[in-house]
Formats: C-alpha cells, sequence, structure tokens
C-alpha cells in the first residue's frame, strides 16, 4: 500500500512539473506570435513607405478611447498583408501610434505594439513591462 501512494505521489509530482513547464511554453509561444505580428505590421507598414513616401494613418492612435483599431491601418496595408493581425495573443488590439510632437524631445516616434499579458499600454516609444514595440521611424 505504501509503494502505492509513493507511486502516485511522483506521478503527481511528475505531471505538476509537466504542467509548469507546459504553461511556461505556452507564454513563450505567445510572445513569439506577438512579436513575429508586430514584425509583420511594421515591415507592411515600410512597404507602404517605400511605395508612397510616407506612413499611413497619420495623426492616428488606435485603439482610440472608442475607435476601431484597423479602420485606417488594414485598407492601407491590405496590398501588403494577407491577413491583418487585429488583435494579440492575450486579446488586445495591437496599438498602432503615428503622431508627431508626443514624446518629450518632440520628434516623430511611429510605433506598433503589442501590450502583453497584462493589457496595459505602457508607452509607445518606450517597451515597458510585458509590452513588445517595434519601432518604424525614430523617435528620441
Amino acid at each position: 500500500m505504501i509503494e502505492l501512494l509513493v507511486v502516485i505521489a511522483i506521478i503527481g509530482l511528475l505531471a505538476t512539473i509537466v504542467m509548469v513547464s507546459l504553461n511556461n511554453a505556452r507564454e513563450k509561444a505567445k510572445r513569439a506570435k506577438a512579436m513575429a505580428d508586430v514584425n509583420q505590421i511594421r515591415t507592411a507598414v515600410e512597404l507602404y513607405y517605400a511605395e508612397n513616401g510616407d506612413y499611413p494613418c497619420p495623426g492616428e492612435y488606435f485603439p482610440a478611447e472608442l475607435g476601431n483599431p484597423v479602420s485606417c491601418l488594414q485598407p492601407a496595408l491590405a496590398p501588403y498583408l494577407k491577413a491583418y493581425p487585429t488583435t494579440d495573443p492575450w486579446g488586445s488590439y495591437y496599438v498602432w501610434h503615428y503622431n508627431f510632437g508626443t514624446v518629450d524631445c518632440n520628434v516623430e516616434c511611429i510605433s506598433v505594439s503589442s501590450m502583453g499579458a497584462d493589457g496595459n499600454y505602457e508607452d509607445h516609444c518606450i517597451s515597458i513591462g510585458d509590452d513588445y514595440t517595434a519601432y518604424i521611424a525614430p523617435g528620441c
């Protein structure tokens, strides 16, 4: 009977270790997907710039308070993206930021970001916490 309890305890311990590893692997996969999506959007924006001489959707910040985050970018980038990724793996919209003079040194900073697992958008010109930001135009 004791041997059976020891075997069950060992199986339970191994199952716990496997579940923790699986959860870590899922989070890493989500981060990798978010990074890939953000870089894909950045590449499409750079292709748009190369063809049009300007970045799409100037003066825009998405998601705005009640705005549709793809209302401008999705049609603008349609020739460059097969499918526009609207939400990150945690269910938040990707953030597009293209406003002039909004950073401390009044320099243009264009970026696309994932808000990460916490769903909080920290800063459009700096990756903070679990956010992942791809910079399209130089900031400070």
